[in-house]
C-alpha cells in the first residue's frame, strides 16, 4: 500500500525527471487516478519528513520512539541475555542502569488502554448528547469549510506563481523543486480537510457506530494491530508521549476525547496526567466548536484509520 501511495501513476500523474537544469515535474496523464492526489501529495510529505530519522522500532517494541525515561532522555530496547533465556528491556539513552522490563510496560501500557475505554453507559449518554450537539456542530462546521476553501484557493495561487517564477527563471530549480512538494502537500491537508467537512452529518452517527467496538475496548484494537498501527494509535492517546517514571506513566497531555476515563485511570495508579485536574475537563468544553464533540469525532475517525493496521496474524 505504501508503494503505491508513493507511485505517481496510480494518482494519474507522469514524472518528469530533472533535464537541462529544469527540476522534475509531474504533469497529468491520460489513464484515470486510483488514489486521489490529495492524498498522494501529504504522503510525499510525511515520507520526506522521515530521511535521517533513527531506525524503526521492531514489531516486539511498541513502545520504542514513544516511551521517554523520567528524565526526558529517550528509551531504547533490546532484549538481554538471563540463565536460562533472552528477556526484554527499555533502557534509558542518557543514564546508565535505568532499565525496565519489557514485558512489565507492555502489560501496563495494555491496562491504561483497557481502563481508558469507554463504557457501555459513556457510549449511550455519547449517542443521546451528540444528537443535541450536531445542530451546534454544524454551524462550525459551515465557518471552518469556507476558511478552507478560502486557504485551499490561496495556496493553489502560490503554486501557480511559483510555476510562473520558474519558467522565467526567477528560482533556482532546487528551490522550485522544495516549495511545489511542500505547497502540494498543505494543499493536499486543506483538500482533506474540506472533503472531511462536506460529509453528510448522519455519517457521523454511522462512524460512531462503526467505532463503537473500539472505543469499548482500546486494548483488544491495540493488541490486534500491526506495530505501525499500535505506535499510531499510542500517538494519538498520548498526544506528546509518555514517560516512566519506574511506577507510573506519564503523560503531558491526554487526548480530550477521553477526558472522562482519566480520573479512574488515575486512581488506580497507571497514569498521571502532568497537568491539574481539571484541565482536561476545560479542554473538553473549550474546542474550536464550543463542546467536546470535535474532538471526539476526530479520535473517533483516528480510530478507524488505526483499525485498517490490523496484523495478519
Amino acid at each position: 500500500m505504501l508503494r503505491m501511495l508513493h507511485n505517481p501513476l496510480y494518482v494519474g500523474l507522469i514524472r518528469l525527471p530533472a533535464f537541462e537544469g529544469r527540476p522534475e515535474k509531474y504533469v497529468k496523464a491520460l489513464h484515470e487516478a486510483i488514489i486521489p492526489e490529495n492524498i498522494f501529495w501529504t504522503v510525499h510529505e510525511l515520507i520526506k519528513g522521515r530521511h535521517g530519522q533513527r531506525a524503526q522500532p521492531k514489531a516486539d517494541f511498541p513502545l520504542r520512539g514513544i516511551l521517554r525515561c523520567d528524565c526526558r532522555a529517550h528509551m531504547t530496547a533490546g532484549y538481554s541475555k538471563g540463565k536460562k533465556k533472552y528477556y526484554m528491556y527499555y533502557q534509558c539513552t542518557k543514564e546508565k542502569g535505568r532499565n525496565h522490563r519489557g514485558e512489565m510496560l507492555h502489560e501496563l501500557i495494555e491496562k491504561v488502554l483497557q481502563s481508558l475505554s469507554f463504557s457501555e453507559d459513556q457510549i449511550g449518554k455519547i449517542s443521546a448528547y451528540a444528537k443535541e450537539e450536531l445542530s451546534k456542530v454544524t454551524t462550525y462546521r459551515i465557518n471552518l469549510l469556507n476558511a478552507r476553501y478560502t486557504e485551499f484557493n490561496q495556496v493553489s495561487e502560490k503554486i501557480q506563481g511559483l510555476e510562473r517564477k520558474m519558467l522565467n527563471d526567477e528560482i533556482e530549480a532546487s528551490t522550485y523543486k522544495v516549495w511545489f512538494a511542500r505547497l502540494n502537500a498543505e494543499r493536499g491537508a486543506f483538500e482533506n480537510d474540506i472533503i472531511r467537512l462536506k460529509k453528510d452529518k448522519q455519517t457521523i452517527f454511522d462512524r460512531l457506530d462503526e467505532a463503537i467496538p473500539y472505543l469499548c475496548n482500546l486494548r483488544n484494537l491495540y493488541l490486534t494491530l500491526t506495530l505501525d498501527g499500535q505506535q499510531m494509535l499510542l500517538k494519538k492517546v498520548f498526544e506528546l508521549g509518555i514517560k516512566y517514571d519506574g511506577h507510573t506513566f506519564r503523560t503531558p497531555m491526554l487526548n480530550p476525547a477521553l477526558a472522562d476515563n482519566y480520573l479512574n485511570t488515575k486512581e488506580k495508579g497507571l497514569l498521571i496526567v502532568e497537568q491539574p485536574d481539571d484541565f482536561l475537563r476545560k479542554n473538553l468544553k473549550c474546542t474550536v466548536s464550543g463542546s467536546w464533540f470535535e474532538p471526539l469525532s476526530q479520535f473517533i475517525e483516528k480510530l478507524l484509520l488505526v483499525n485498517s493496521f490490523k496484523s495478519i496474524c
